[in-house]
């Protein structure tokens, strides 16, 4: 006990002295203060609610400081850092390009180019958007080397009204769309002066569409939609085409089991068939039912089932009660970035003169009507996405088709009475039964800023029972666009190119009738390819100036033979942007 209390004296008087030897003895500046040890507070449970003192904080204007005194020792060293003489950066903020909701539009090009672009989106309320669009394009001069007038017109008027909230959306749209051609394709020959000046190759049609599209996001019933489309033209062709299709979806097993319905209707009729010069009509109808079963949130997605369609087409020309396939299956381990896939989603779809003439132009105004059967439209392959830079998808397509449309040049009427669309100028559609095989190979690169790069390749193959000639089927057909922006200054192009393909030759005789059984000669008709390019520029907000071109290697055939795209079009012109 003695040694404990010896060895507690001597540590207190170590650091003592420490301290009294560690300040310097200065008595201007030390002053004697009184030191009162109080006992270290100890709370209790019982002290909860007791009032508090106020703590007191020191007076630091009537507290003296301590002076603080030190030395800064000098080490010599060799120093080797030169500064850089350049001006230091500064930070330049950009501007947020404000969003718009209305553009205007106006330019004029090369062959009398006219081209209107009026566009505009309003918030009635915070659940409520109205939009309308007016569009104008079009070149008023003729093609060269050309015998008729070959100006080409294009209008479109549409508004748009869309509801939406936290349970369901609602679009609903109704568009007038009025496209003018000529029937200018004529064989190179001798034709009669005469007869040039006579005709009037203009074919005016005119597309008025109403569609309305309502999603539920819970509930059975998910999507409901209707369109209706009316289509007219200068010979007197007039088309009713209708569309209901409703689907729901019941959850099952971990997954949901979709239900699609659908009924449509083509109503059309034609002054007069090509051949018998006597009128034709046709009310064609399907009814449709798809169930299938899907899962997609394992990392094997899948989606099986089937579907099953009546028709109900005037002389019909194969099988009214058809059905398919509804397969989709894809497997993602651990956000692997190469995803194989398998896709097999036949349909059935009514043939219509709409869809016909927004193919091609130059169809003659009448059509036979017959439903297209996909019996399986199969597609296999491998898709890759990586962080947002490189993606592609390589696939191998089969299918059996019912029924696939082709463009066949019709022959010359001797007795055409000064109707255009007589001159062996104008197509027809044909109908074969054929098993198509494909390959399609799509690569992308998605830049910054919006900037992306995209190719795309597809080859196809047929093989038809009967050995049929393809009209107008191209085996090869390639496609690639772009857009870059720098600044400013933004660039965008569009390159569509379609291989060879066979088209029918029929020499003109003025002698002998027109037979729908004649056989025709055939000839290759060589690659065609239209590019498109764009460059705008924002001169000040809110103006934009643009220059379009468009080039085709067109010198003779075109796409459809013997009708020639102008080799190059020219466009300038000017944008206005402002919020209404």
């Amino acid at each position: 006990m003695l040694k404990n209390n010896i060895v507690l004296i001597g540590i207190f008087c170590f650091f003592s002295v420490t301290s009294i030897w560690g300040q310097e003895r200065d008595s201007t500046s030390l002053a004697t203060q009184q030191v009162t040890v109080v006992k270290s507070y100890n709370p209790s449970l019982s002290d909860v609610f007791q009032i508090k003192t106020n703590p007191e904080i020191p007076d630091s204007i009537a507290t003296q400081k301590r002076p603080l005194n030190y030395a800064i020792l000098s080490i010599p060293v060799m120093e080797t850092f030169e500064p850089n003489k350049a001006n230091p950066l500064e930070l330049i903020r950009t501007a947020p390009e404000k969003p718009y909701n209305t553009l205007l539009g106006f330019g004029y090009g090369s062959k009398g180019q006219l081209y209107l672009d009026l566009s505009t989106t309003i918030a009635i309320d915070r659940e409520q958007q109205f939009g309308a669009m007016l569009y104008h394009d079009g070149f008023r001069g003729n093609v060269n080397n050309t015998l008729l007038e070959s100006n080409q017109s294009h209008l479109f008027l549409g508004v748009q009204h869309a509801l939406k909230n936290n349970n369901f959306r609602g679009d609903s749209k109704l568009s007038y769309n009025r496209a003018g051609y000529n029937y200018f394709g004529l064989y190179d020959r001798n034709w009669d002066a005469l007869l040039l000046n006579s005709i009037q190759p203009e074919i005016i049609r005119n597309y008025m569409q109403i569609n309305s599209r309502w999603q539920w996001y819970d509930g059975v019933l998910q999507e409901m939609d209707f369109k209706s489309d009316i289509t007219t033209d200068n010979y007197q062709t007039n088309e009713q085409t209708l569309l209901l299709l409703v689907k729901a979806g019941v959850p099952l097993f971990e997954g949901e089991l979709a239900i699609g319905a659908e009924v449509a209707g083509v109503a059309s009729s034609f002054k007069e068939s090509y051949f018998d010069n006597t009128a034709k009509s046709y009310q064609n109808g399907k009814g449709s039912l798809e169930v299938a079963w899907k899962q997609i949130e394992n990392e094997l997605k899948i989606k099986v089932g089937a579907g099953v369609s009546y028709v109900l087409v005037d002389n019909l020309q194969g099988t009214a009660l058809q059905y398919y396939p509804k397969i989709a299956l894809s497997y993602q381990a651990n956000k692997a970035k190469v995803i194989p896939y398998l896709n097999a989603n036949g349909a059935t779809t009514l043939g219509n003169y709409t869809t016909f003439s927004i193919q091609n132009p130059f169809l003659a105004p009448v059509v036979d009507l017959q439903p297209l059967w996909q019996k399986y439209n199969a597609r296999v392959g491998v898709r890759h996405s990586q962080a947002n830079v490189l993606s592609f998808n390589f696939s191998l397509g089969y299918d059996q088709l019912e029924n696939l449309s082709l463009f066949k040049r019709l022959p010359y009427d001797p007795a055409h009475n000064n109707r255009a669309y007589r001159l062996s100028n104008a197509f027809e559609v044909r109908y074969v039964n054929a098993t198509r095989y494909d390959f399609r190979a799509q690569l992308g690169f998605d830049f910054a800023r919006q900037n992306h790069l995209d190719f795309e390749i597809q080859y196809l193959s047929y093989q038809t029972p009967d050995q049929s000639v393809l009209w107008n089927i191209p085996q090869l057909k390639l496609g690639s666009n772009g857009q870059f922006n720098w600044a400013n200054l933004s660039f965008v192009f569009n390159t569509e190119v379609v291989g060879e393909r066979t088209a029918a030759l029929l020499p003109v005789f003025n002698t002998l009738e027109i037979d729908p059984n004649r056989v025709s000669d055939k000839e290759k008709l060589p690659l065609y390819m239209q590019t498109t390019l764009g460059l705008n520029y924002k001169i000040k907000e809110p103006f934009d100036v643009f220059v379009k071109g468009r080039f085709t290697n067109s010198a003779t055939h075109g796409l459809w033979g013997y009708y020639p795209q102008p080799s190059y079009l020219f466009l300038a012109g000017i944008r206005y942007k402002m919020n209404r």
